[in-house]
Parts: C-alpha cells; sequence; structure tokens
C-alpha cells in the first residue's frame, strides 16, 4: 500500500522540528520558531487523517510555546506517525 502523503509531510515536518529542537537547545535561540512552525504544520497534515493526533501535535506545540523548557515528546510523536505508517502497510523500522 502506497503511505498517505499527509502522514509523509507530517513525518517531514516532525523531522525537521526535532532538529531545530536541537540547535535551538545547543544556543540557536532563532530555531524555536522553526520548530513550532514545523510543529503546527505537521499537525496540520494530520488533520484529515487522525484528528487526536493532530491535537496531540497542537497540544505539544502549546506547551513548548508556553514554556521553552519544555521536553517535547518525540518519541511519543514519531511513534504514533509509525502506528499511521503501519496502517497503511509499511513496517515500522521502514518509517524511520
Amino acid at each position: 500500500m502506497i503511505v498517505d502523503d499527509c502522514v509523509k509531510c507530517a513525518r517531514k515536518h516532525t523531522r525537521q522540528a526535532a532538529v531545530c529542537f536541537l540547535e535551538a537547545r545547543k544556543g540557536h535561540p532563532e530555531k524555536w520558531d522553526m520548530c513550532l512552525a514545523h510543529l503546527a504544520e505537521a499537525g496540520d497534515a494530520l488533520a484529515t487523517r487522525d484528528q487526536s493526533l493532530a491535537e496531540y501535535y497542537r497540544e505539544e506545540y502549546l506547551k513548548y510555546d508556553a514554556d521553552g523548557t519544555y521536553k517535547i515528546d518525540w518519541e511519543n510523536l514519531f511513534g504514533q506517525l509509525n502506528i499511521l505508517y503501519e496502517k497503511d502497510g509499511v513496517y515500522k523500522q521502514e518509517a524511520l
């Protein structure tokens, strides 16, 4: 089966958000906004596919926006995306 484009887009933006998050933590504060933007884009991409996961992204985004020291649960975000990949017939190890 072919993986839904919205899931691919969400995965791409989640990866980019994670990289921006790490760069911001390493002393590049200009990356904070990029992290938030990518999280928002990932959530938007999922809105038509999985509303509860899109809402979870929004919650993570809002927590991080309110407190820049908040630790985003990347493992869970990527884990939920892997579940969508598995539903589309892609094995978990291929989704990373």
